[in-house]
């Protein structure tokens, strides 16, 4: 027990050791990556986590989309979800003893050791989305790798003691598992991959970079996925920060709360064209990102005036200034 505990300890140091590092030689201090989120908000998440994230993470379209698809597709999907919620169904029940355990915080033999391990490693990260507030669509599903790992072996272990009771119909199920799962959700999401449009052309983001130097912009605020690409791109010639809750590198954020022209990126759509001022910005942002905007940059982005709003690129720019334009 010493020994498990002793590497236990271990691989959390060694885990969260940028954050140690920063806090003993730099004084930055740590702080949560997971956002706090009203309790209220439990029941959406879980609802999330069923229609959403749950399929995605075992290679189905949403439940949304199953029932979109046509009667074969819908079908195969249907299948696999089911096949797949009936290994952990099992898993669950043939662990009960270990379940128990683990729920009531009881003594846990060593013979189950193994097994809790496996269930906690699927429903820590679950619960950790229905609590927090970092997950909002299925573009999240990243979040529950190990949770998806976890139901790997729970899925391996069914097909394994069924194989051992009846070999025919355990061939049967890992054929359809692998046909829907192995081949169809392959060529879908290389097709999707293949049509994808590049969002970030070099004239694209030259143009971006050209309209912001003329109007002596050099930094500004965009969601998380336009931010840092844009960054990395103009290799810091621009500093733009997520307008999102977390502060994730504070040179960039520290920049753009300082110029006096700030630059704002959406994608097309994210703002209605016919938006006049920071409050029409920060209405149209609440709807579209709900509770995962910064609450004092919204604050501050109400009472600026719009200085320049054009279409650069692939993308909506908002210049805002605390003076009149």
């Amino acid at each position: 027990m010493f020994a498990n505990g002793l590497c236990l300890a271990t691989g959390f140091a060694l885990g969260d050791l940028p954050q140690w590092r920063a806090w003993l030689f730099f004084g930055v201090a740590p702080g949560s990556q997971s956002l706090a989120q009203c309790s209220l908000g439990i029941t959406a998440r879980v609802r999330l986590i069923g229609e959403q994230l749950l399929p995605a993470m075992w290679g189905t379209p949403t439940i949304k989309e199953v029932f979109q698809s046509p009667l074969p597709r819908a079908s195969l999907w249907g299948a696999i979800l089911a096949l797949t919620l009936a290994a952990v169904a099992a898993f669950v029940w043939s662990e009960r003893k270990a379940v128990w355990s683990l729920a009531t915080l009881g003594p846990l033999p060593e013979a189950n050791w193994r097994s809790a391990t496996i269930l906690l490693l699927f429903v820590a990260p679950l619960a950790l989305v229905a609590v927090g507030a970092n997950v909002y669509d299925v573009w999240q599903t990243r979040y529950l790798v190990i949770a998806w790992q976890a139901s790997a072996v729970i899925l391996a272990v069914f097909f394994a003691r069924l194989i051992a009771r009846s070999k025919g119909l355990g061939l049967l199920l890992i054929g359809l598992w692998v046909v829907g799962v192995g081949l169809v959700s392959t060529l879908d999401v290389s097709m999707l991959w293949h049509n994808r449009q590049d969002p970030w052309p070099p004239e694209a983001v030259a143009s971006l970079e050209a309209y912001l130097a003329r109007n002596q912009v050099k930094g500004g605020y965009a969601d998380y996925w336009i931010a840092y690409a844009l960054d990395f791109l103009t290799q810091e010639r621009i500093a733009l920060a997520p307008y999102t809750r977390l502060d994730r590198f504070r040179p960039y954020s520290d920049q753009a709360a300082s110029i006096p022209v700030q630059a704002y990126v959406f994608w097309p759509g994210v703002v209605p064209e016919g938006s006049k001022d920071g409050a029409a910005i920060v209405r149209a942002l609440s709807q579209k990102v709900p509770g995962q905007t910064n609450d004092l940059l919204m604050g501050h982005l109400s009472r600026q005036t719009v200085f320049d709003h054009q279409r650069v690129g692939n993308w909506d720019v908002w210049l805002m200034t605390d003076r009149e334009p």
